[in-house]
């Protein structure tokens, strides 16, 4: 009888340790939860709206995609993007990786630009660490932008300006270049934006260099030896401007 009521205290204790384990992690996770006050934004392509701690250690994050996609596009993409970009970058940060260390789980539901649920995704650390957290950077930053140009070639042609259209984009695996080529609307010529082509010329390359400055993450590929190209052509096909950035002091001079 004895044995039996120790056994059964012994039980207990275990018990009591794991409850208090997970009211230690559930804690942790709260007190992150509470630092989040506004929405985070990842600029023409999602937003992290809302996030709220649930019961069984898990993250539910609200995440909304800022571009009109197709819908059964954006169910693929959203998978692919939870894990690969938006875990990723979550166990970069000290705070999230002692969480997804200690069996965090993110559940990310995804909606569409008019706030309309698409899916449901749920990951843990286990889903993400031989392909993901195993690869090289190189490797990670080249599917990374492989996916975002899959994603943004369903958005073709694109109005980006006034009179301006962005119609096609290419990205050449081999050089890391990633191009932008862009001409005018129908029915505008070049004097409605300069007097001149040099004129032109100038303000669009220096609009372009303003742009990648203003980009903390577009300054870090150019940094890591990948290339920003962007070529403007006329309603002719004739090339107005051609430059690629590949040095990060070329975006000071």
């Amino acid at each position: 009888m004895k044995k039996n009521i120790l056994k059964i205290f012994a039980c207990v204790v275990v018990a009591m340790c794991i409850f208090a384990c997970q009211d230690r992690k559930q804690q942790k996770l709260q007190e992150l939860v509470n630092t989040f006050t506004e929405p985070v934004i990842i600029p023409n392509l999602l937003s992290i709206d809302s996030v709220k701690a649930l019961p069984n250690f898990t993250l539910m994050m609200h995440v909304k995609w800022l571009q009109n996609f197709n819908v059964d596009f954006l169910r693929e993409a959203a998978h692919t993007t939870c894990k690969n970009s938006l875990v990723r970058s979550m166990y970069t940060e000290p705070r999230f990786r002692e969480l997804l260390d200690e069996g965090l789980a993110v559940c990310f539901s995804v909606s569409d630009i008019s706030a309309n649920h698409i899916t449901d995704v749920y990951l843990t650390l286990a889903d993400i660490q031989d392909d993901i957290l195993n690869s090289s950077d190189e490797e990670y930053d080249i599917e990374n932008i492989r996916q975002q140009f899959q994603m943004m070639q369903n958005t073709l042609p694109q109005k980006v300006d006034d009179g301006i259209i962005m119609y096609a984009i290419n990205f050449d695996e081999a050089t890391k270049t990633l191009e932008y080529t862009m001409t005018f609307e129908e029915g505008y010529d070049i004097t409605y934006f300069a007097s001149s082509a040099e004129d032109f010329r100038n303000s669009v390359i220096q609009l372009w260099k303003d742009n990648i400055r203003a980009n903390e993450i577009i300054k870090e590929y150019i940094s890591k030896g990948f290339v920003w190209k962007y070529v403007f052509i006329d309603n002719d096909n004739t090339v107005l401007v051609d430059v690629a950035f590949d040095n990060i002091d070329d975006l000071y001079r």
